[in-house]
């Protein structure tokens, strides 16, 4: 579409906000023009990160399709686009969603401060990079102009130094701009990068390894969305080299610190602290969706809350991550049981010992719920089958030292009493039973 000589851009009206677009890009401008968004399971993504309090850094802001919706979001944001046609956009995108929390610089993320040789592409404004290595047509599909801009490192550049959260999409550039904020990257929750196998080849010649060595020391864990993946430090070279070998790229790999968050939600559990310790299991989730070990903490400090539907939706989705966890199975098997659901807590506990015979919980859970359906001799046999396999099994003898006392089987009861005292000496139940 011809603009004219004095026409900047179309206007769009999405789901995102109000955009002005370029007539001439064919990739996100006409994804806002024909569908209303862009990148929506992106955006849906970098949102679950952000909360009001939120600090944001954008480097590769483009027009602001990702920005201006999460701004809304968050309490400021700093943003770097280093084509000016874009920046220019950008600009007037932040003034149309009435924007006031973010900062915008017209300026390229690098190691040092410089003039860098830059395509401005067109077709693809968004894949405007500076001048790659090796000069791939890939990268001259649209005949881009080459012009020269500014770049800086961005621990000099800006004063802030703590983030929630770091966007990163710059075409090649990712391995420069890493380099030139080190003390900014320590200091940042979740950084989401793009990683395309081509672009470290050909546009800024480095290897895997540079690359990785300039996150691994900041972060814990990483996400890699289109693989639905989630690799853990020691593993993050292994998978990343994997990806690279294959030629396997994704728009944005998510680094993130959850270890304490994760230690912190543990020790709160432990501590009978359920709304801590769930909160600090939430923040988890937030860096890290498929964490099973957090759906899983978050189900028993709802459990203990009270609050049995989010328990089980967490239990569910756990299933769906890793169908054969045990103690998800067992779990929900307690809440059904507790519920008075009993049939189905009994398929769940079998189900449990099924995936994992050595559960001893699900086991000692499956000889209550027979009890409950009153199947009185294979509830006592799945203790007694308990026992055998472990016979220091202290709640396993505790509940056979009831059982019997309950139905009058005194001597029994004291025998079972007399082993719970090998182990507890204090045990006021089994005192009681050889005092009676």
């Amino acid at each position: 579409m011809n603009l004219g000589k004095y026409g900047l851009g179309i206007l769009a009206k999405t789901k995102q906000g109000l955009f002005a677009v370029s007539a001439e890009d064919l990739y996100v401008s006409q994804a806002l023009l024909l569908n209303g968004e862009y990148n929506s399971n992106e955006l849906a993504r970098l949102q679950t990160f952000v909360s009001s309090e939120s600090r944001v850094l954008f480097i590769g802001a483009h027009i602001g399709s990702l920005l201006i919706p999460i701004a809304q979001r968050c309490k400021k944001v700093i943003a770097f686009e280093a084509n000016p046609f874009s920046y220019e956009l950008l600009s007037i995108n932040l003034i149309l969603n009435k924007v006031t929390n973010c900062q915008a610089f017209n300026l390229a993320a690098s190691d040092k401060s410089e003039k860098l040789d830059f395509l401005l592409n067109t077709k693809n404004s968004g894949g405007s990079k500076r001048i790659p290595l090796l000069k791939h047509p890939m990268y001259y599909f649209d005949n881009p102009e080459t012009i020269i801009i500014d770049a800086v490192p961005l621990d000099a550049h800006i004063k802030e130094r703590e983030f929630d959260l770091i966007v990163m999409d710059i075409e090649g550039s990712e391995y420069f701009a890493l380099k030139g904020m080190q003390e900014i990257i320590n200091n940042t929750r979740v950084l989401q990068v793009e990683f395309l196998p081509h672009h470290l080849k050909n546009v800024s010649g480095v290897t895997v390894k540079d690359f990785v060595d300039l996150i691994e020391p900041h972060f814990a864990v990483l996400y890699i969305p289109s693989q639905q993946l989630t690799v853990h430090k020691p593993n993050f070279m292994k998978v990343l080299t994997e990806m690279y070998e294959r030629n396997i790229g994704d728009e944005g790999i998510i680094f993130h610190k959850n270890e304490e968050a994760m230690r912190n939600a543990i020790v709160y559990l432990e501590k009978g602290k359920e709304e801590e310790s769930f909160k600090q299991f939430q923040k988890v989730l937030k860096t890290d969706l498929i964490n099973q070990d957090a759906h899983l903490g978050i189900a028993v400090s709802a459990r203990q809350k009270g609050d049995s539907v989010l328990a089980l939706r967490h239990l569910k989705r756990l299933l769906e991550l890793n169908p054969d966890h045990a103690s998800a199975y067992n779990l929900s098997g307690v809440i059904l049981f507790e519920s008075g659901d009993l049939k189905s807590a009994k398929k769940l506990f079998a189900t449990a010992i099924e995936k994992d015979p050595t559960l001893i919980e699900a086991q000692r859970n499956y000889g209550e719920v027979l009890l409950a359906l009153e199947d009185y001799e294979n509830g006592v046999n799945t203790f007694v089958e308990i026992l055998k396999n472990h016979p220091g099994d202290l709640p396993t003898l505790i509940r056979m030292a009831q059982i019997h006392a309950e139905v009058g089987k005194n001597n029994e009861a004291r025998n079972y009493a007399s082993k719970i005292l090998e182990y507890d000496s204090e045990n006021r139940l089994a005192k009681e039973i050889l005092n009676s």
